[in-house]
């Protein structure tokens, strides 16, 4: 049994989060590359949806793609602080690459569930130690 490599086309006010929840059913799979395209798909229609830019974060963490799955991690929290779920993610990937400080302040952020003051340029440290800045 096979699976058409979209979701169905039809026109629905959310057509991004169809599209994100598809590509995180197909990711679940094994249709890693089939859903990275979606997300992409999705981020086309809607690059400010938080919660797209973790599935897509998720799918690249599954791959052993660090680097991307640290951005597109990032991303999401820069869009929505709150979104506390993912930081333990950014937490561990932080630690493998050698930024145990950093890497700690985020499964800090994680275990309490909150975020503070400091959330915000935490973040941005993070995105700019993984360009290399």
């Amino acid at each position: 049994m096979g699976y058409s490599s979209r979701p169905l086309e039809y026109n629905c006010p959310n057509k991004a989060e169809v599209t994100a929840e598809f590509a995180r059913s197909i990711s679940i799979l094994g249709y890693r590359e089939e859903a990275i395209e979606n997300l992409q798909k999705a981020l086309e229609i809607d690059d400010k949806r938080a919660e797209t830019w973790a599935v897509l974060a998720a799918v690249h963490w599954d791959m052993e793609n660090r680097g991307a799955a640290g951005e597109c991690y990032l991303k999401a929290v820069e869009l929505e602080p709150r979104m506390t779920s993912v930081y333990e993610e950014v937490g561990t990937l932080l630690k493998e690459l050698n930024e145990p400080q950093l890497g700690d302040y985020f499964l800090a952020v994680w275990q309490k569930n909150e975020t503070d003051e400091d959330t915000p340029v935490r973040i941005r440290e993070a995105l700019d130690m993984l360009h290399g800045s």
